[in-house]
């Protein structure tokens, strides 16, 4: 790969053009360009193995040139080209296209305010009469592949939200990209568009059309070079491999849309340390779950689990085993996730010990189930409490903890290690979610808890497990928490103590404090 430079002021805007084989489209296209805006602006031009030549004049006319010796697709153009561009909004365009007067400048002016994908109004060249208002994600009705379709009709608001991208023309800012960057080992033609509405639906990063601005298109009726369809299916499958997690893509992925189109070498790839690595990477910054996905595209998946029955009760756990349960909440761990929630925790337990008598916990015995690295084993310290302790199910998280000084074994909350009414005090603070045996784990607690003692929940209130992939079980109200520790009996109903706390983005948590019956004073 080489590059030629060519000296600009900063640039506000990197336009961004994949080329091969172009002929007199590129120039028109680049002219073009150099319509569409009034900002500082660079061009990149990533010259993909082209053999007509359509390169050589362009360098010459202030435009920065990225040349492959051979072709490696879209995707990868586009990453090396993001790797050198200065601007901060990208836009990306083909080298067949058309920009109407001020197009990149608004879209870059919506997307840099939005913190948002953008996309024009889209029209072919020579070949197509009608416009395309954006577009909704949809998988194929004769494969189950990602694809997309256009909305035809012009909207009444001039900037509404879309579901996908079809075609190029859009701008991102780079903080966007940075998030939604294309999947590295894509290769060749084929989900461009799909991998990065896929990412940011599931990120929560809006793809939006604004109504106006134009971007006209060559469609070919036939690609200038080689593209053999095993190739195309495997960018589809790089992209549910990486995005989706494990269950979706071993219950629906594979065996309904990939098993029968996949080559031996593709099965490699897609087991390979860098893709699992990208898989773990991107699952640790999902917002949104596959069920929403598949919720949006209107195909429920083969085996995932459905929430049925009146509403009152927990949901249905999702059942894995011992070493499942174990890998995924390593990724919980990989992810920091004890870091975002010690504020959560702070407020838990100040909420706590309002209902508590601080006389009732000096000087006792608390044990935090699901400790992560033991903050709050270390905040009971400041409550009083003579000796605090806490399980971990991720040996390498327990390890940290103890490192730290905290007093943090690894054990399975519904395994406890410890002997029956060992303790004053137990809490599980945001952590019961992720146990696909909650019963059995609230059974634990309540059996290493003395007579008298106190059992303190919190738990976020969701309809379903698999709004977040690490979530293992759900609780939809308040009544499906108190239903989960009635039903331990040594629990003593009389003593529930119960709230309805508020967190990030509007979400819910429910906090439930219950004393165990005998020595109830």
């Amino acid at each position: 790969m080489t590059y030629s430079n060519a000296a600009t002021c900063p640039p506000h805007l990197s336009v961004i053009i994949t080329a091969y084989d172009e002929g007199e489209e590129l120039v028109k296209t680049i002219n073009s360009v150099r319509a569409s805006t009034r900002q500082p602006y660079e061009i990149i031009v990533v010259d993909d193995g082209s053999t007509d030549g359509s390169c050589n004049a362009i360098e010459a006319d202030g435009v920065r040139v990225i040349r492959h010796d051979e072709r490696v697709g879209i995707a990868a153009s586009r990453n090396d080209a993001c790797a050198v561009a200065r601007g901060d909004v990208l836009a990306f365009l083909d080298g067949h296209q058309r920009l109407s007067p001020g197009c990149l400048d608004q879209c870059a002016e919506t997307a840099q305010q939005r913190q948002a994908i953008v996309w024009p109004d889209v029209r072919g060249l020579t070949d197509r009469g009608w416009t395309g208002h954006g577009a909704l994600l949809r998988l194929s009705e004769k494969d189950g592949s990602f694809s997309g379709k256009w909305l035809r009709r012009k909207p009444q608001q001039s900037l509404s939200p879309i579901s996908t991208l079809i075609v190029p023309g859009y701008v991102m800012p780079r903080a966007v990209y940075d998030r939604v960057r294309w999947i590295g080992a894509l290769r060749g033609w084929g989900a461009s568009e799909a991998a990065i509405t896929v990412k940011a639906f599931f990120l929560d990063i809006e793809v939006l059309h604004l109504c106006g601005p134009l971007a006209r298109h060559f469609f070919r009726k036939k690609l200038p070079y080689s593209t053999p369809w095993e190739a195309v299916w495997r960018n589809h499958a790089l992209v549910a491999r990486i995005c989706f997690d494990d269950r979706s893509w071993f219950d629906y992925w594979l065996p309904r849309v990939f098993e029968k189109h996949l080559t031996e070498r593709t099965r490699r790839d897609l087991a390979s340390p860098d893709v699992l690595a990208e898989h773990e990477g991107f699952l640790a910054e999902k917002v949104r779950s596959d069920r929403e996905f598949f919720e949006l595209v209107g195909r429920p998946p083969v085996g995932e689990a459905t929430a049925k029955g009146n509403g009152q009760g927990p949901r249905e756990p999702v059942h894995l085993s011992d070493e499942e349960y174990i890998r995924q909440q390593r990724r919980r761990s990989k992810a920091g996730e004890y870091k975002t929630i010690r504020p959560r925790v702070d407020a838990a337990l100040k909420w706590m010990t309002e209902k508590i008598p601080a006389a009732a916990l000096l000087g006792k015995r608390g044990l935090d189930v699901g400790t992560r690295d033991g903050y709050a084993v270390e905040a009971f310290r400041k409550l009083g409490i003579a000796e605090a302790g806490g399980v971990e199910l991720v040996s390498e998280t327990a390890d940290y903890a103890a490192r730290r000084g905290r007093a943090v074994r690894q054990a399975d909350m519904r395994r406890l290690p410890d002997p029956d009414g060992s303790w004053d005090l137990v809490t599980c603070i945001h952590s019961l979610e992720h146990c696909p045996e909650p019963q059995r784990a609230v059974g634990e607690m309540a059996r290493v808890l003395r007579p008298g003692g106190w059992l303190f929940l919190v738990v976020p209130r969701e309809a379903r497990p698999d709004r977040d992939p690490l979530h293992n079980c759900a609780f939809p109200n308040a009544e499906s928490l108190r239903q989960l520790v009635l039903a331990e009996g040594s629990l003593d109903a009389a003593t529930i103590r119960e709230d309805l706390g508020i967190l990030a983005k509007g979400c819910r948590e429910l906090r439930l404090l219950v004393r165990k019956r005998n020595s109830i004073h």
